[in-house]
């Protein structure tokens, strides 16, 4: 399953803390996929993964902004 999760239009730091919240309400190997267009939340998501033991598995810019797409750790 994944679950998708829009933070288009949202400033540096609530794209990170809506991710982070989710990740905590979600099972571990759960799909995340996250749009943004803060410039900072690929940065901040991408150290949240290395922080926490998530898998970022794609990070690409897209015509609006940014997608991300990672997997939940344990």
């Amino acid at each position: 399953m994944t679950y998708r999760l829009d933070t288009k239009g949202l400033s540096c730091p609530l794209p990170f803390f809506r991710v982070k919240k989710v990740l905590g309400e979600i099972a571990p190997g759960t799909l995340l996929e996250i749009e943004a267009t803060d410039p900072q939340a690929p940065v901040e998501i991408r150290n949240l993964c290395i922080m926490e033991g998530h898998e970022l598995l794609a990070d690409e810019t897209i015509a609006d902004g940014f997608r991300l797409l990672l997997k939940r750790g344990a």
